[in-house]
Protein backbone atom coordinates (compact mmCIF):
# COMPACT_ATOMS: atom_id res chain seq x y z
CA UNK A 1 0.00 0.00 0.00
CA UNK A 2 1.57 3.28 -1.14
CA UNK A 3 1.93 6.12 1.35
CA UNK A 4 -0.99 8.51 1.32
CA UNK A 5 -0.08 11.65 -0.64
CA UNK A 6 -1.24 13.90 2.22
CA UNK A 7 1.33 12.33 4.57
CA UNK A 8 4.03 13.01 1.99
CA UNK A 9 2.91 16.64 1.81
CA UNK A 10 2.81 17.01 5.60
CA UNK A 11 6.31 15.57 5.90
CA UNK A 12 7.68 17.77 3.11
CA UNK A 13 6.42 20.82 5.03
CA UNK A 14 7.60 19.43 8.41
CA UNK A 15 4.14 19.79 9.85
CA UNK A 16 4.00 18.11 13.26
CA UNK A 17 1.25 20.00 15.11
CA UNK A 18 -2.14 21.53 14.38
CA UNK A 19 -0.63 25.00 14.78
CA UNK A 20 1.99 24.11 12.14
CA UNK A 21 -0.85 22.97 9.90
CA UNK A 22 -2.90 26.14 10.34
CA UNK A 23 0.12 28.32 9.62
CA UNK A 24 1.00 26.33 6.50
CA UNK A 25 -2.53 26.30 5.09
CA UNK A 26 -2.64 30.09 5.43
CA UNK A 27 0.61 30.53 3.50
CA UNK A 28 0.48 32.09 0.07
CA UNK A 29 0.13 29.62 -2.79
CA UNK A 30 -0.44 26.56 -0.59
CA UNK A 31 -4.08 26.04 -1.58
CA UNK A 32 -3.15 26.24 -5.27
CA UNK A 33 -0.40 23.70 -4.70
CA UNK A 34 -2.83 21.35 -2.98
CA UNK A 35 -5.32 21.72 -5.85
CA UNK A 36 -2.61 20.62 -8.27
CA UNK A 37 -1.85 17.59 -6.10
CA UNK A 38 -5.55 16.71 -5.97
CA UNK A 39 -5.84 16.97 -9.76
CA UNK A 40 -2.94 14.52 -10.13
CA UNK A 41 -4.54 12.08 -7.69
CA UNK A 42 -7.88 12.18 -9.55
CA UNK A 43 -6.18 11.85 -12.94
CA UNK A 44 -4.25 8.78 -11.77
CA UNK A 45 -7.37 7.28 -10.17
CA UNK A 46 -9.46 7.74 -13.33
CA UNK A 47 -6.84 6.43 -15.71
CA UNK A 48 -5.76 3.44 -13.65
CA UNK A 49 -7.42 0.12 -13.00
CA UNK A 50 -9.14 0.03 -9.62
CA UNK A 51 -7.70 -2.80 -7.58
CA UNK A 52 -10.26 -5.00 -5.86
CA UNK A 53 -10.06 -5.07 -2.06
CA UNK A 54 -12.38 -7.93 -1.09
CA UNK A 55 -11.02 -8.18 2.47
CA UNK A 56 -11.20 -4.45 3.18
CA UNK A 57 -13.84 -2.51 5.03
CA UNK A 58 -15.20 0.27 2.84
CA UNK A 59 -15.96 2.92 5.43
CA UNK A 60 -19.28 4.65 4.83
CA UNK A 61 -20.81 7.81 6.27
CA UNK A 62 -20.36 8.11 10.01
CA UNK A 63 -16.92 6.46 9.93
CA UNK A 64 -15.44 7.36 6.52
CA UNK A 65 -13.40 10.08 8.31
CA UNK A 66 -14.89 12.84 6.13
CA UNK A 67 -17.38 14.30 8.62
CA UNK A 68 -20.27 13.65 6.21
CA UNK A 69 -23.66 13.44 7.93
CA UNK A 70 -21.77 14.00 11.14
CA UNK A 71 -19.71 16.92 12.41
CA UNK A 72 -16.35 18.49 11.56
CA UNK A 73 -15.51 19.40 15.17
CA UNK A 74 -12.32 17.79 16.45
CA UNK A 75 -14.16 15.91 19.21
CA UNK A 76 -16.65 14.45 16.72
CA UNK A 77 -13.87 13.51 14.31
CA UNK A 78 -12.02 11.76 17.14
CA UNK A 79 -15.21 9.88 17.95
CA UNK A 80 -15.44 8.80 14.28
CA UNK A 81 -11.90 7.44 14.43
CA UNK A 82 -12.68 5.62 17.69
CA UNK A 83 -15.87 4.07 16.26
CA UNK A 84 -14.12 3.01 13.07
CA UNK A 85 -11.19 1.21 14.66
CA UNK A 86 -13.18 -0.35 17.48
CA UNK A 87 -15.49 -1.90 14.88
CA UNK A 88 -12.91 -2.82 12.25
CA UNK A 89 -9.71 -3.92 14.06
CA UNK A 90 -10.93 -7.45 14.83
CA UNK A 91 -11.84 -8.59 11.35
CA UNK A 92 -10.55 -6.37 8.55
CA UNK A 93 -6.88 -6.23 7.47
CA UNK A 94 -7.34 -2.78 5.92
CA UNK A 95 -9.87 0.06 5.87
CA UNK A 96 -10.70 2.17 2.81
CA UNK A 97 -11.64 5.70 3.89
CA UNK A 98 -12.77 8.57 1.71
CA UNK A 99 -10.05 10.95 0.51
CA UNK A 100 -12.03 13.95 1.73
CA UNK A 101 -9.09 16.30 1.13
CA UNK A 102 -9.05 15.54 -2.59
CA UNK A 103 -12.85 15.63 -2.79
CA UNK A 104 -13.13 19.11 -1.28
CA UNK A 105 -10.21 20.44 -3.33
CA UNK A 106 -11.95 19.28 -6.52
CA UNK A 107 -15.62 19.91 -5.70
CA UNK A 108 -14.99 23.30 -4.06
CA UNK A 109 -12.01 24.42 -6.15
CA UNK A 110 -13.71 27.69 -7.09
CA UNK A 111 -14.33 28.71 -3.47
CA UNK A 112 -12.19 31.48 -1.96
CA UNK A 113 -8.94 30.21 -0.41
CA UNK A 114 -10.06 31.11 3.11
CA UNK A 115 -13.19 28.99 2.72
CA UNK A 116 -11.20 26.06 1.36
CA UNK A 117 -8.72 26.34 4.23
CA UNK A 118 -11.56 25.98 6.75
CA UNK A 119 -12.85 22.92 4.86
CA UNK A 120 -9.43 21.28 4.67
CA UNK A 121 -8.27 21.88 8.23
CA UNK A 122 -10.44 19.18 9.94
CA UNK A 123 -9.59 16.66 7.19
CA UNK A 124 -5.86 17.15 7.73
CA UNK A 125 -6.34 17.04 11.50
CA UNK A 126 -8.03 13.65 11.12
CA UNK A 127 -5.18 12.36 8.96
CA UNK A 128 -2.68 13.50 11.60
CA UNK A 129 -4.79 11.87 14.33
CA UNK A 130 -4.60 8.53 12.48
CA UNK A 131 -0.82 8.83 12.36
CA UNK A 132 -0.59 9.71 16.07
CA UNK A 133 -2.47 6.51 16.89
CA UNK A 134 0.06 4.55 14.84
CA UNK A 135 -2.58 2.95 12.62
CA UNK A 136 -1.96 4.75 9.32
CA UNK A 137 -0.68 1.49 7.78
CA UNK A 138 -4.19 0.05 8.14
CA UNK A 139 -5.99 2.89 6.32
CA UNK A 140 -6.14 3.70 2.62
CA UNK A 141 -7.52 7.13 1.81
CA UNK A 142 -8.87 6.68 -1.71
CA UNK A 143 -10.97 8.88 -4.03
CA UNK A 144 -14.64 8.12 -4.56
CA UNK A 145 -17.35 9.45 -6.81
CA UNK A 146 -18.93 12.29 -4.77
CA UNK A 147 -22.58 12.01 -3.71
CA UNK A 148 -24.78 13.34 -6.52
CA UNK A 149 -28.04 15.14 -5.75
CA UNK A 150 -28.92 15.84 -9.38
CA UNK A 151 -29.27 12.15 -10.37
CA UNK A 152 -29.76 10.54 -6.99
CA UNK A 153 -32.59 8.26 -8.09
CA UNK A 154 -30.44 6.84 -10.91
CA UNK A 155 -27.57 6.23 -8.51
CA UNK A 156 -29.95 4.58 -6.05
CA UNK A 157 -31.00 2.19 -8.82
CA UNK A 158 -27.34 1.49 -9.65
CA UNK A 159 -26.76 0.68 -5.99
CA UNK A 160 -29.74 -1.68 -5.94
CA UNK A 161 -31.73 0.44 -3.48
CA UNK A 162 -34.03 2.18 -5.94
CA UNK A 163 -37.08 0.80 -4.13
CA UNK A 164 -36.13 2.92 -1.11
CA UNK A 165 -36.40 6.04 -3.23
CA UNK A 166 -39.88 4.94 -4.26
CA UNK A 167 -40.83 4.50 -0.60
CA UNK A 168 -39.57 7.93 0.47
CA UNK A 169 -43.10 9.20 1.27
CA UNK A 170 -43.75 6.21 3.52
CA UNK A 171 -40.37 6.69 5.23
CA UNK A 172 -41.15 10.40 5.73
CA UNK A 173 -44.44 9.57 7.43
CA UNK A 174 -42.63 7.23 9.80
CA UNK A 175 -39.91 9.74 10.67
CA UNK A 176 -42.32 12.62 11.21
CA UNK A 177 -43.82 10.78 14.15
CA UNK A 178 -40.52 10.21 15.92
CA UNK A 179 -38.40 13.27 15.09
CA UNK A 180 -38.24 16.51 17.04
CA UNK A 181 -38.28 19.40 14.58
CA UNK A 182 -37.74 22.96 15.82
CA UNK A 183 -38.39 25.93 13.53
CA UNK A 184 -36.31 29.07 14.00
CA UNK A 185 -37.74 31.97 12.02
CA UNK A 186 -35.57 34.89 10.90
CA UNK A 187 -35.70 37.70 8.35
CA UNK A 188 -34.33 35.46 5.58
CA UNK A 189 -36.49 32.39 6.18
CA UNK A 190 -36.54 29.44 8.57
CA UNK A 191 -33.87 27.14 9.98
CA UNK A 192 -35.23 23.67 10.77
CA UNK A 193 -33.37 21.69 13.44
CA UNK A 194 -34.08 17.94 13.39
CA UNK A 195 -33.13 15.56 16.19
CA UNK A 196 -33.66 11.83 15.99
CA UNK A 197 -31.30 9.10 17.33
CA UNK A 198 -31.36 7.37 13.94
CA UNK A 199 -29.56 10.35 12.38
CA UNK A 200 -26.70 10.02 14.92
CA UNK A 201 -26.22 13.80 14.76
CA UNK A 202 -28.46 16.87 14.63
CA UNK A 203 -29.52 17.77 11.09
CA UNK A 204 -30.13 21.36 10.00
CA UNK A 205 -32.23 22.35 6.99
CA UNK A 206 -32.50 26.05 6.03
CA UNK A 207 -35.34 27.36 3.86
CA UNK A 208 -35.52 30.84 2.40
CA UNK A 209 -38.79 32.77 2.35
CA UNK A 210 -39.61 31.75 -1.22
CA UNK A 211 -39.30 28.03 -0.36
CA UNK A 212 -41.87 28.24 2.41
CA UNK A 213 -44.28 30.85 1.10
CA UNK A 214 -47.90 29.99 2.03
CA UNK A 215 -46.85 26.75 3.75
CA UNK A 216 -48.04 25.66 7.18
CA UNK A 217 -45.68 24.56 9.95
CA UNK A 218 -46.55 20.90 9.35
CA UNK A 219 -45.80 21.27 5.63
CA UNK A 220 -42.45 22.92 6.41
CA UNK A 221 -41.56 20.07 8.78
CA UNK A 222 -42.41 17.54 6.10
CA UNK A 223 -40.23 19.39 3.60
CA UNK A 224 -37.37 19.27 6.11
CA UNK A 225 -37.80 15.52 6.70
CA UNK A 226 -37.91 14.86 2.96
CA UNK A 227 -34.70 16.86 2.53
CA UNK A 228 -32.91 14.80 5.21
CA UNK A 229 -34.15 11.51 3.71
CA UNK A 230 -32.83 12.58 0.32
CA UNK A 231 -29.51 13.60 1.91
CA UNK A 232 -29.08 10.16 3.49
CA UNK A 233 -30.26 8.35 0.36
CA UNK A 234 -27.76 10.26 -1.83
CA UNK A 235 -24.91 9.39 0.52
CA UNK A 236 -26.04 5.79 0.99
CA UNK A 237 -26.17 5.27 -2.78
CA UNK A 238 -22.64 6.67 -3.12
CA UNK A 239 -21.36 4.42 -0.33
CA UNK A 240 -22.98 1.25 -1.66
CA UNK A 241 -21.59 1.96 -5.14
CA UNK A 242 -18.12 2.62 -3.67
CA UNK A 243 -18.24 -0.74 -1.89
CA UNK A 244 -19.14 -2.38 -5.21
CA UNK A 245 -16.35 -0.51 -6.99
CA UNK A 246 -13.68 -1.53 -4.49
CA UNK A 247 -15.14 -4.98 -3.91
CA UNK A 248 -15.14 -4.74 -0.10
CA UNK A 249 -17.72 -4.71 2.66
CA UNK A 250 -19.58 -1.51 3.43
CA UNK A 251 -19.55 -0.41 7.05
CA UNK A 252 -21.40 2.46 8.67
CA UNK A 253 -22.42 3.37 12.21
CA UNK A 254 -25.45 5.42 11.17
CA UNK A 255 -28.66 3.85 12.55
CA UNK A 256 -30.69 5.33 9.68
CA UNK A 257 -28.48 3.55 7.14
CA UNK A 258 -29.05 0.31 9.02
CA UNK A 259 -32.80 0.88 9.13
CA UNK A 260 -32.92 1.56 5.39
CA UNK A 261 -30.94 -1.59 4.63
CA UNK A 262 -32.83 -3.89 7.01
CA UNK A 263 -34.27 -7.11 5.60
CA UNK A 264 -32.08 -7.02 2.52
CA UNK A 265 -30.01 -10.04 3.47
CA UNK A 266 -26.59 -9.87 5.09
CA UNK A 267 -23.19 -10.99 3.93
CA UNK A 268 -20.62 -12.16 6.47
CA UNK A 269 -18.42 -9.07 6.27
CA UNK A 270 -21.01 -6.43 7.21
CA UNK A 271 -22.15 -8.65 10.06
CA UNK A 272 -18.54 -8.94 11.22
CA UNK A 273 -18.27 -5.17 11.31
CA UNK A 274 -21.32 -4.89 13.53
CA UNK A 275 -20.27 -7.65 15.94
CA UNK A 276 -17.74 -6.62 18.55
CA UNK A 277 -16.01 -8.08 21.59
CA UNK A 278 -17.11 -5.96 24.56
CA UNK A 279 -14.62 -7.81 26.79
CA UNK A 280 -11.82 -5.86 25.08
CA UNK A 281 -13.42 -2.43 25.31
CA UNK A 282 -11.02 -1.52 28.13
CA UNK A 283 -8.10 -1.47 25.69
CA UNK A 284 -7.14 1.66 23.79
CA UNK A 285 -7.08 1.57 19.99
CA UNK A 286 -3.27 1.56 20.10
CA UNK A 287 -3.26 -1.45 22.44
CA UNK A 288 -5.75 -3.33 20.26
CA UNK A 289 -3.60 -2.87 17.18
CA UNK A 290 -0.41 -3.69 19.12
CA UNK A 291 -1.85 -6.98 20.37
CA UNK A 292 -3.11 -7.78 16.87
CA UNK A 293 0.35 -7.16 15.36
CA UNK A 294 2.42 -8.79 18.14
CA UNK A 295 0.42 -12.03 18.02
CA UNK A 296 -0.34 -11.84 14.32
CA UNK A 297 -0.22 -15.60 13.63
CA UNK A 298 -2.71 -16.35 16.39
CA UNK A 299 -4.82 -13.36 15.36
CA UNK A 300 -5.04 -14.46 11.71
CA UNK A 301 -6.13 -17.94 12.77
CA UNK A 302 -8.68 -16.43 15.15
CA UNK A 303 -10.07 -14.24 12.36
CA UNK A 304 -10.54 -17.38 10.25
CA UNK A 305 -12.46 -19.03 13.08
CA UNK A 306 -14.65 -15.96 13.51
CA UNK A 307 -15.34 -15.84 9.76
CA UNK A 308 -16.45 -19.48 9.77
CA UNK A 309 -18.59 -18.89 12.87
CA UNK A 310 -20.30 -15.84 11.37
CA UNK A 311 -20.87 -17.67 8.11
CA UNK A 312 -22.56 -20.48 10.03
CA UNK A 313 -24.78 -17.99 11.88
CA UNK A 314 -25.86 -16.26 8.67
CA UNK A 315 -26.63 -19.63 7.02
CA UNK A 316 -28.74 -20.53 10.03
CA UNK A 317 -30.70 -17.30 9.67
CA UNK A 318 -29.12 -15.59 12.70
CA UNK A 319 -28.22 -12.12 11.45
CA UNK A 320 -28.87 -9.72 14.31
CA UNK A 321 -25.46 -8.52 15.59
CA UNK A 322 -26.59 -8.64 19.24
CA UNK A 323 -27.70 -12.29 18.92
CA UNK A 324 -24.51 -13.27 17.10
CA UNK A 325 -22.39 -11.49 19.69
CA UNK A 326 -23.99 -13.51 22.51
CA UNK A 327 -23.40 -16.80 20.67
CA UNK A 328 -19.87 -15.85 19.65
CA UNK A 329 -18.99 -15.11 23.26
CA UNK A 330 -20.67 -18.19 24.72
CA UNK A 331 -19.76 -20.80 22.10
CA UNK A 332 -16.40 -19.68 20.79
CA UNK A 333 -14.69 -17.16 23.08
CA UNK A 334 -15.48 -17.99 26.71
CA UNK A 335 -15.12 -21.78 26.46
CA UNK A 336 -11.81 -21.75 24.60
CA UNK A 337 -10.30 -18.99 26.72
CA UNK A 338 -11.17 -20.96 29.85
CA UNK A 339 -9.54 -24.08 28.35
CA UNK A 340 -6.44 -22.04 27.50
CA UNK A 341 -6.16 -20.62 31.01
CA UNK A 342 -6.55 -24.09 32.50
CA UNK A 343 -3.88 -25.54 30.18
CA UNK A 344 -1.48 -22.72 31.02
CA UNK A 345 -2.06 -23.19 34.74
CA UNK A 346 -1.59 -26.98 34.50
CA UNK A 347 1.68 -26.57 32.62
CA UNK A 348 2.96 -24.08 35.18
CA UNK A 349 1.96 -26.23 38.16
CA UNK A 350 3.59 -29.31 36.62
CA UNK A 351 6.85 -27.42 36.19
CA UNK A 352 6.72 -26.19 39.81
CA UNK A 353 6.21 -29.74 41.13
CA UNK A 354 9.06 -31.02 38.97
CA UNK A 355 11.35 -28.25 40.18
CA UNK A 356 10.49 -28.89 43.85
CA UNK A 357 11.10 -32.62 43.40
CA UNK A 358 14.44 -32.07 41.63
CA UNK A 359 15.80 -29.64 44.21
CA UNK A 360 14.59 -31.86 47.08
CA UNK A 361 16.24 -34.96 45.64
CA UNK A 362 19.53 -33.20 44.95
CA UNK A 363 19.63 -31.67 48.46
CA UNK A 364 19.02 -35.08 50.05
CA UNK A 365 21.84 -36.73 48.08
CA UNK A 366 24.23 -33.91 48.92
CA UNK A 367 23.33 -33.89 52.62
CA UNK A 368 23.81 -37.66 53.01
CA UNK A 369 27.12 -37.46 51.18
CA UNK A 370 28.57 -34.65 53.31
CA UNK A 371 27.48 -36.09 56.68
CA UNK A 372 28.98 -39.48 55.90
CA UNK A 373 32.18 -37.91 54.61
CA UNK A 374 31.81 -39.58 51.24
CA UNK A 375 31.29 -36.22 49.42
CA UNK A 376 33.04 -32.89 50.19
CA UNK A 377 30.90 -29.65 50.32
CA UNK A 378 32.20 -28.16 46.99
CA UNK A 379 31.47 -31.42 45.22
CA UNK A 380 28.07 -31.60 46.92
CA UNK A 381 27.19 -28.15 45.52
CA UNK A 382 28.09 -29.28 42.02
CA UNK A 383 26.18 -32.47 42.48
CA UNK A 384 23.10 -30.53 43.58
CA UNK A 385 23.17 -28.52 40.35
CA UNK A 386 23.77 -31.63 38.25
CA UNK A 387 20.97 -33.64 39.78
CA UNK A 388 18.58 -30.66 39.60
CA UNK A 389 19.35 -30.02 35.95
CA UNK A 390 19.02 -33.69 35.04
CA UNK A 391 15.74 -33.99 36.93
CA UNK A 392 14.32 -30.76 35.62
CA UNK A 393 15.22 -31.23 31.96
CA UNK A 394 12.20 -33.40 30.98
CA UNK A 395 9.87 -31.08 32.92
CA UNK A 396 11.24 -27.96 31.26
CA UNK A 397 10.98 -29.56 27.84
CA UNK A 398 7.36 -30.57 28.48
CA UNK A 399 6.54 -27.09 29.78
CA UNK A 400 8.04 -25.50 26.65
CA UNK A 401 6.06 -27.92 24.46
CA UNK A 402 2.84 -27.19 26.36
CA UNK A 403 3.38 -23.45 26.21
CA UNK A 404 4.20 -23.62 22.49
CA UNK A 405 0.92 -25.46 21.87
CA UNK A 406 -0.96 -22.86 23.90
CA UNK A 407 0.69 -19.97 22.05
CA UNK A 408 -0.26 -21.53 18.72
CA UNK A 409 -3.92 -21.49 19.73
CA UNK A 410 -6.34 -19.34 17.75
CA UNK A 411 -7.36 -17.64 21.00
CA UNK A 412 -3.90 -16.89 22.41
CA UNK A 413 -3.91 -13.28 21.25
CA UNK A 414 -7.17 -12.71 23.16
CA UNK A 415 -5.56 -14.14 26.28
CA UNK A 416 -2.70 -11.67 25.85
CA UNK A 417 -5.14 -8.83 25.19
CA UNK A 418 -6.83 -9.59 28.52
CA UNK A 419 -3.49 -9.28 30.31
CA UNK A 420 -3.32 -5.58 29.36
CA UNK A 421 -6.20 -4.98 31.73
CA UNK A 422 -4.10 -5.74 34.78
Amino acid sequence: MAEYWAYTWLDSRRIATVNDLKRELASAGVVSELKESADLVIKSWRSGRIEARPLSLIAGAGIDLSGRLDCNATECRRAQVERLFRRAWLYFPTIVARDAIVQDLVVHRDCPDAELQSLLLPHFETVMMIRELGVEALVEFLPRVPPCFAHWREHANEAGIGDLAERSAEIANQLLGETRIDLDRNDDGILCTLNNPVFAHTQWVPFDLEDIRDRTEDQIKRLAIEHVIRLFMVNLSADVNAAKQYGGALGSTLPFYQRLLDNRGRRVNPVAFEVGLPALDFLSIGQLIEVRDTYSDSFIRFRGRVTAFLDKCVRQGISEPADIQVQLKAELIDKELEDLRASLNRAGEALKRKAAYAVGLASLVATVGVTTGIITPPVAFGLTATVSAASLSPGVSKYIDDKTNIESSDMYFLLQAESHQH
